[in-house]
């Protein structure tokens, strides 16, 4: 029975900071203008399991095990990268020349 018990400890002991590790990763850094190097706040963060939004000051921090992150924000073009801990993003201004309007609009 003893065996059986201290067994089981090493087991736990092994397997739950593997488990803890992927579950507490996270994303943090902030988002700027390209042109003009100011902070851009309000910018969505996605990756397949969570989002969130920069704050004032151009910062965020997403709490996922994922790398692949879309960055979006109306006047800027979208970016999608890849990231494990912390980034520095600068978004292009982008001004739209056409608007489409469909049949039903």
């Amino acid at each position: 029975m003893k065996l059986y018990f201290s067994t089981l400890i090493i087991i736990l002991l092994f397997c739950l900071p593997i488990h803890a590790r992927a579950d507490t990763g996270h994303i943090f850094g902030t988002v700027k203008d390209a042109q003009t190097g100011e902070a851009i706040a309000n910018v969505e963060l996605h990756t397949a399991d969570v989002s969130t939004i920069s704050d004032g000051s151009g910062c965020f921090i997403l709490y996922t095990d994922q790398t692949d992150i879309i960055i979006k924000h109306p006047g800027y073009l979208p970016q999608k990268i890849s990231a494990f801990s912390s980034i520095h993003v600068k978004l292009q201004p982008f001004t739209p020349r056409a608007l489409y309007l469909s049949y039903w609009a």
